[in-house]
């Protein structure tokens, strides 16, 4: 296992046991995948990080890809290979990303067949993402929810290998390198069964298996689980402030007595009193009631992670809708 981190860039511990436990993850035949989230500058080998892995548990003529241009197209990506590795994002829009999270955790994808009217095709299944990009591609909530997020560090000048001395290496190395993580991931579901989290994570099914590679691999007792927590709330922490919306949500909760009641109007209203009006005349801040409310339930989990909660509730003979943020942050954002 050590001829594998040779191999990987990575800045720290925390990094490798996460990687090593996405790659365990990923060589079962089905289970929640965490989408990997593959940061850093230029320079840092993310492509070469992401065609590695993709190598161990996916070998593929085309190891990485574009962006798909529509579900159609990571459909049918998703039918025809098994690990899917989309290289340098510059952004994820809504509807991709709702699609990536819907393929880790599990999900449906329908479309009519091609030259038919009535005829469909249907995929429903899971499959392991990686996505590369330089920015911070785990602005997303959604995306953070469900991912384990890596920033690698620019590889000195001195110390880059040229594509063809690396690859000949690493060629060598794989299929000691696969045994390795074959034997491991066999012992680990051997423990699995025995495994009792008192606490975890959304993706438990990945946790359980990273404690149980901590146990296989002489790991330092709760190194893992704590590796992993930490990298979702810094993920976490790293999404609220990319987010006005939500640093205005958050700074709303501080100025009530633990809970405060709107409608989405008056929300939406003290929302743009409590921002400058470059943040409200912007493209990612809602300009309705209704658009406010599916942002609201887009940044709600990374809150509640952080201590404030939003809830909606009917009131009147009317059932007009109630929004609630209860809590204070724990963090300050400024």
């Amino acid at each position: 296992m050590a001829n594998l981190e040779s191999f990987l860039n990575l800045p720290d511990e925390a990094s490798w046991k996460l990687t090593v436990a996405w790659l365990l993850a990923s060589l079962r035949p089905k289970g929640g995948f965490p989408i990997l989230l593959v940061n850093g500058e230029q320079g840092s080998s993310k492509t070469t990080f992401s065609r590695v892995l993709r190598d161990l548990v996916d070998p593929n003529l085309a190891p990485v890809r574009s962006v798909p241009r529509d579900e159609r197209d990571l459909f049918i990506s998703a039918l025809n290979a098994w690990a899917l590795t989309y290289d340098n994002l510059s952004g994820v829009p809504n509807w991709l990303s709702d699609a990536f999270c819907r393929l880790a955790t599990g999900g449906g994808f329908s479309t009519r067949r091609l030259h038919t009217d009535n005829q469909e095709m249907v995929f429903s299944g899971q499959r392991p993402l990686i996505l590369n990009g330089i920015p911070d591609l785990s602005s997303r909530a959604d995306l953070v929810d469900r991912g384990v997020h890596l920033v690698l560090p620019r590889i000195d000048p001195e110390k880059r290998l040229s594509e063809w001395v690396f690859w000949e290496q690493f060629n060598k190395a794989r299929p000691y390198i696969l045994g390795a993580l074959l034997d491991t991931l066999s012992e680990a579901m051997g423990v699995l069964p025995e495994m009792e989290l008192k606490s975890a994570p959304r993706m438990r099914d990945f946790a359980e298996l990273g404690v149980a590679a901590e146990q296989v691999l002489d790991w330092p007792e709760g190194s893992f689980l704590s590796a992993y927590i930490s990298n979702r709330e810094d993920a976490v922490h790293s999404t609220v402030e990319a987010d006005p919306l939500a640093v205005a949500l958050m700074d709303l909760s501080r100025k009530g007595d633990g809970a405060l009641e709107f409608t989405p109007t008056g929300l939406l209203k003290a929302l743009n009193e409590n921002v400058d009006e470059t943040i409200r005349k912007s493209d990612v801040w809602p300009k309705t009631p209704s658009a406010l409310g599916s942002r609201v339930r887009r940044v709600a989990p990374g809150l509640s992670a952080l201590g404030v909660k939003i809830d909606t509730r009917r009131f009147g003979k009317r059932r007009e809708r109630a929004v609630l943020i209860q809590g204070k942050p724990t963090k300050s954002f400024h």
